[in-house]
């Protein structure tokens, strides 16, 4: 079970994470303002904290990195399926409102080498 707890400057506050997700490559702007990766085990979600609740938003099924520069520039990339660890890779990206599908002039294929990951900008 996922627990988050995010410090004030003299305790430690926990806070409610969705049901049944997991959360992995947190990009955290503030303490109003955090990312991350998430899964129930059958969809991948990515999750925005605002300060007071989670937004989920379901963008690809295979997510396996999430990463940004600021608030209204997040990316994430997934495996369009992971038949035989082999899969197109897909990259999403959130421009604010809402996340976009980032076409790729070569969209590379996973092998078992390793997943594909975003770089720290």
């Amino acid at each position: 079970m996922t627990r988050v707890y995010r410090f004030d400057g003299s305790r430690w506050h926990a806070i409610p994470v969705p049901v049944q997700t997991w959360l992995a490559d947190p990009v955290v702007f503030g303490p109003n303002d955090v990312w991350a990766r998430g899964s129930n085990g059958s969809s991948s979600d990515i999750v925005h904290w605002n300060g007071s609740r989670w937004a989920r938003f379901t963008v690809g099924k295979n997510l396996v990195d999430l990463s940004g520069t600021r608030e209204k520039d997040i990316w994430a990339v997934g495996l369009a399926s992971q038949r035989s660890f082999t899969g197109r890779i897909v990259v999403y990206r959130w421009n604010g409102s809402r996340w976009l599908t980032v076409s790729m002039p070569h969209p590379a294929v996973h092998r078992a080498r390793g997943y594909p990951r975003l770089l720290d900008f």
